[in-house]
């Protein structure tokens, strides 16, 4: 029959063992764990790239984007996307280099031969990376609009033919174009609520003078007007004079 203390110490030793298996049980736990994380990835920084801006060339042609890393690694830009159309190698760059290190800026620009750029219409552009990430943002390709400039007429004296009370007198107007575009003044008429009258035309371009010949104004002596110049827009411009 065992003792007291050859029980005690065989407790003991079974109480150590099963501490120990434990102990190795978690380290093995612990570093498969560990192992795993690292295999799926769970210590990998993203990727993270903003395409900020794109300016388009006059006759659109090409275009340029802006880009930023702004991710916590650094990535490599091995492709370039405009509508899931992949253009040529030739036919892009990214400068000053295509690696971008955590917060470093650079430009892709492209002039592609496959994809025309159209005023007003709208073109997805796609970077992809190395590591196969793809970063994306939408544009519309911008729109020209024709400089028409401002008609802008400048009366300057007038003239009169004929006789008082003559119905086929005449009030000869000198004028210059003062604004931003070429005009024709084609009509006339007396007082703001006068009717218009069709007269040859008369092309005036943009800091020239000519002379406007107002026919069949049956003006009387002493009296004072306001002959109204028209063009052949609409524009209306009004000089005041007093028949001699």
């Amino acid at each position: 029959m065992r003792s007291l203390n050859e029980t005690s110490t065989e407790y003991k030793k079974i109480v150590f063992i099963v501490v120990v298996v434990s102990a190795i049980v978690s380290l093995v736990t612990f570093m498969g764990l560990s192992m795993l994380t690292e295999l799926s990835g769970g210590n990998e920084k993203l990727e993270k790239l903003e395409i900020t801006s794109c300016l388009w060339s006059e006759d659109l042609d090409s275009a340029t984007i802006s880009i930023k890393n702004t991710g916590e690694t650094a990535l490599r830009i091995s492709q370039l996307s405009i509508n899931d159309t992949l253009p040529s190698q030739e036919e892009w760059i990214c400068y000053p280099s295509s690696k971008l290190e955590p917060g470093d800026e650079a430009y892709v620009s492209v002039s592609p031969s496959l994809i025309t750029f159209e005023e007003g219409k709208i073109y997805i552009f796609g970077l992809t990376t190395e590591s196969r990430e793809t970063f994306k943002r939408t544009f519309v390709a911008p729109q020209t609009f024709p400089f028409t400039g401002t008609e802008q007429l400048e009366i300057l004296g007038a003239s009169w033919g004929g006789t008082s009370g003559a119905a086929d007198n005449t009030v000869t107007l000198s004028v210059q174009n003062t604004g931003t575009a070429d005009l024709t003044v084609d009509k006339y008429k007396l007082g703001v609520s006068g009717t218009a009258v069709d007269i040859a035309d008369v092309a005036v371009a943009q800091g020239g003078t000519a002379s406007v010949v107002c026919t069949n104004v049956g003006w009387t002596a002493g009296t004072t007007y306001d002959i109204y110049l028209i063009t052949s827009t609409g524009k209306q411009f009004t000089y005041r004079a007093t028949a001699p």
